[in-house]
């Protein structure tokens, strides 16, 4: 009798139970349905849902799709039905919703992934970073402490994420809390990965700002590629995302000089004509006076070894000019206002001593907006520029080429220019 009554006791619980859960699925079932929703599908065959009473989402097999999902219905309106367009892009999927959502995912449906960055693209990463923070006007982007952790040679890519926006690689620094938009014509293949998008030559961007002080640096008489005096200058700015104008001597131009300029315009640097001989244009007519300084022009716009660049500047050998000079070209003649007089000291002075003097010169005589003159021909006055390029850069200058400076200063179209 006792074990009947305890069965009995033990039945009730049971069928509470039951009760309770079918109470709760009715319930569950009340809250969360909807009858709009009813026979609604995706034009997907493999699309999972995800259902809310307010909300019905579909999105591809995975846990990030899944993810989205939920955050688009968070925020949707009642009845919101929302399907996903699946878009070919290379070797991969942009998947797009209607109200705006949109990612990339692979043939499995898993997100876009960057394993691993090039050295090419950490070039191009070092570069954009430099341009981007500057170009927003962040103060420690103009510093000497970031100018060295963020070159190529230096950047810490361990701590960044990627994600593509658009056209764009974005490239989120943790330790600048920064995000940094690339366009993937210049990264899909540095970044190992393929959306279709056609590659394009890539160029250093250039930003130069008008709200701090500057400085620029020009050479004369080169390139010299025997000493490689021309590429350690180059090297240098470079590395401090800085510019420069090289005025070019037409003979020495052959091949490998042709390329090395290339090469230096993809870092950024500035050519200007320095003349095809080195003479003193005032005692030439005026069609041969152009024909000096329009060889070199030639010889990188459209001869047989150019690339297409356009000078913008030419510099009179010795200074030198008149109004025959001024007339037979429309290129702007820089001068100069600071002397390194670094062709002079190397004949007085031991190396050291010379690197010395040229740098307390300059030092002592430069100031915002002065153009100064070195050449890279020679040993001691690449050196000097060398320690000049961090010294002014440590004292909050951008080092510019002389049409940046025009172009900041406001004076584009002036005949001749000598700094300000």
């Amino acid at each position: 009798m006792a074990r009947r009554r305890k069965l009995r006791k033990w039945l009730v619980y049971v069928l509470a139970g039951l009760a309770v859960m079918v109470i709760a699925a009715v319930l569950y079932l009340l809250i969360n349905f909807n009858i709009k929703f009813i026979g609604v599908k995706s034009v997907h065959d493999d699309a999972k849902t995800y259902k809310t009473k307010a909300c019905l989402a579909f999105y591809p097999d995975s846990d990030s799709g899944k993810k989205r999902a939920q955050s688009i219905c968070e925020n949707a309106p009642k009845d919101s039905i929302f399907d996903y367009a699946l878009i070919p892009y290379g070797d991969y999927y942009l998947v797009q919703y209607s109200e705006g959502t949109s990612y990339y995912v692979d043939h499995d449906y898993n997100d876009l992934t960057v394993r691993e960055i090039s050295p090419e693209g950490r070039v191009i990463i070092s570069d954009y970073l430099r341009y981007s923070m500057k170009k927003d006007e962040i103060d420690e982007a103009y510093t000497y402490d970031f100018l060295v952790s963020t070159y190529y040679e230096n950047i810490d890519l361990s701590q960044c994420t990627y994600r593509v926006d658009g056209k764009d690689l974005v490239v989120h620094f943790k330790p600048y809390d920064y995000d940094l938009y690339i366009p993937l014509k210049y990264m899909q293949e540095p970044a190992g990965i393929d959306l279709g998008y056609e590659n394009e030559l890539y160029l250093k961007p250039r930003y130069v700002s008008d709200k701090r002080k500057m400085i620029a640096f020009t050479f004369d008489d080169g390139p010299d590629m025997s000493l490689a005096t021309s590429s350690q200058i180059v090297d240098k700015l470079y590395e401090f995302d800085s510019s420069a104008t090289f005025f070019l001597i037409g003979y020495r131009l052959g091949e490998k000089q042709i390329n090395f300029c290339r090469e230096s315009v993809e870092k950024g640097m500035e050519y200007g004509s320095h003349t095809q001989n080195h003479p003193n244009l005032t005692g030439l007519s005026a069609s041969s006076a152009a024909d000096e300084i329009m060889i070199p022009y030639h010889d990188l716009y459209d001869n047989q070894y150019g690339f297409g660049y356009m000078m913008k500047t030419f510099r009179p050998p010795y200074g030198s000019t008149n109004a025959t000079v001024d007339s037979c070209t429309s290129l702007t003649a820089v001068l100069w206002n600071v002397d390194s007089l670094d062709w002079s000291y190397r004949l007085k002075y031991d190396h050291d001593t010379c690197v010395d003097v040229i740098c307390d010169k300059v030092i002592s005589e430069a100031d915002e907006n002065d153009v100064v003159l070195f050449h890279d021909i020679y040993q001691t006055s690449v050196d000097a520029a060398c320690e000049l390029v961090e010294y002014f850069i440590k004292e909050g200058y951008q080092i510019v080429s002389a049409s940046e400076l025009i172009d900041a200063v406001g004076l584009q179209g002036k005949t001749h220019f000598s700094g300000q």
